[in-house]
């Protein structure tokens, strides 16, 4: 498991301390500890305030997100942790066989000897 922790140092006015656990599985656990104020109510004057995982870059001023997993902002509070169980796919089964009998959306890549949906 890796464990990314953040915490403002004690004293400082609306300090945040939370928890992202990588788990071997695919878990992603947030562990939310001290949540000082409504997380709706955090200015975004600055840069995106995203609760939850998303890719993204910035150019100059500009930042670009996507793929975004939002949480519920409003269930973000002191106490609280939400887990993401990763869904299985196509890039699980490792067999022709198996491929073809797990979805109609699955294909076989002979080539690489993979399953892949095309999305991935």
């Amino acid at each position: 498991m890796l464990l990314v922790k953040e915490e403002t140092p004690r004293g400082v006015q609306d300090s945040f301390a939370f928890q992202v656990q990588l788990h071997r599985s695919g878990i992603i656990r947030f562990v939310y500890k001290e949540i000082p104020m409504e997380v709706d109510n955090i200015t975004e004057a600055t840069h995106p305030v995203i609760a939850g995982i998303a890719g993204g870059y910035r150019e100059g001023e500009h930042f670009t997100l996507f793929d975004i997993i939002n949480l519920d902002k409003n269930k973000i509070r002191s106490g609280t942790t939400y887990t993401l169980i990763p869904q299985s796919s196509c890039l699980d089964e490792t067999s022709c066989k198996s491929c073809k009998e797990r979805s109609p959306n699955c294909h076989w890549c002979p080539t690489l000897q993979r399953c892949t949906s095309g999305e991935d």
